[in-house]
């Protein structure tokens, strides 16, 4: 039997466009084939369409996304189309951004046109396993406005000890100054307010691995605390309620699990001379003190900065308490996606 050559990699490629979209501040229509904006737009799947004209127009020049003043531009729904195209076209292929801030109205405008869950959660995967992707932060306004782009993954930003420069660590041993002059606190409270406003938003369009990446960036940033972190107390802030009530199930059952299985901080202060046997002898670049009011331990780094130490007593170890918690989602998932008649509770 023969093989029948594939000559197009989109089926509809000879077939003429059946949708014309406007939209604001563009003369020109964008067009689009409705057999595939059905697949995956309940928004355009239930355009109204009568019989008797080959083509539909669908109008979004006056669609204004929320946070935002103007009406969605002609580049962005392109960008949603192309993503589009790209699942059924081989020819088609769309670069996903390195940082946030560009993504954030492309996920409005899907979620605002009913974009199937599949392409949002593939797009909302592209970010979180993008290994540079930035978090814009604006601290500031008017003429002493300044952005920080902050890389989400293997980072850590602090403030030096002597001054108000922000310097950024990585995995890799390097370390750089960002930035000069921004008042610690505006710095932190910047912060605090650009990861609530995308945790609110991935989940509130469950992006489960964006929520994770996230979360994991701010639980890094809190490794130094006060005055050295770029979180420090305004951490709570990221927390608002409308993040808390948006989170995906799978992160509250995972926040439950650990803080059920996970022994509870000690408030025990040892005397310092009783510290150093708790370290490691390499990590002789490290003395161990306590605050001036007694009620912690602090490692001093010879390098700069302080961490402050919380002892912990009992419970399963890191391995195995990560296996129960594992155990406890997934239970908690299978029961979730079980009809109501299998559903254990």
């Amino acid at each position: 039997m023969s093989k029948r050559r594939r000559e197009a990699s989109f089926l509809l490629a000879d077939v003429e466009p059946d949708i014309h979209i406007r939209v604001s501040g563009s003369e020109q229509l964008l067009r689009a084939h409705y057999d595939v904006l059905k697949l995956f737009s309940i928004v355009a799947r239930d355009l109204p369409r009568d019989g008797s004209q080959p083509i539909a127009v669908w109008d979004l020049s006056r669609m204004v996304l929320e946070d935002e003043s103007q009406p969605v531009s002609a580049e962005l729904v392109q960008l949603w189309l192309d993503l589009l195209y790209a699942r059924v076209d081989t020819a088609r292929r769309v670069a996903v951004p390195t940082a946030l801030e560009p993504v954030r109205s492309l996920l409005l405008f899907a979620d605002a046109v009913g974009t199937g869950d599949a392409l949002l959660q593939e797009l909302g995967n592209a970010l979180a396993s993008n290994p540079g992707l930035t978090l814009k932060v604006v601290v500031g306004t008017g003429g002493g406005r300044k952005e920080l782009q902050l890389r989400l993954q293997d980072t850590m930003y602090s403030f030096d000890d002597d001054n108000d420069t922000l310097i950024m660590d990585d995995t890799a041993g390097d370390s750089r100054n960002v930035c000069e002059g921004m008042g610690r606190a505006a710095v932190q409270s910047a912060v605090a307010a650009a990861l609530e406003e995308w945790l609110a938003l991935s989940g509130r369009l469950q992006l489960v691995p964006l929520v994770r990446k996230l979360m994991s960036f701010a639980k890094t940033q809190m490794t130094y605390w006060a005055d050295v972190s770029i979180l420090g107390p305004a951490a709570a802030q990221v927390l608002s309620p409308r993040v808390l009530k948006l989170l995906p199930p799978e992160i509250l059952y995972e926040a439950v699990a650990w803080r059920f299985l996970q022994p509870e901080i000690s408030d025990m202060v040892l005397d310092p001379e009783h510290l150093p046997a708790l370290i490691a002898e390499e990590t002789s670049d490290v003395s161990l003190v306590r605050s001036s009011d007694k009620t912690r331990n602090i490692a001093q780094l010879s390098a700069g900065g302080n961490l402050y130490l919380n002892f912990s007593f009992g419970g399963p170890g890191r391995k195995e308490l990560q296996e129960l918690v594992e155990g406890v989602v997934q239970r908690a998932r299978e029961d979730d996606e079980a009809g109501p008649a299998q559903r254990q509770g």
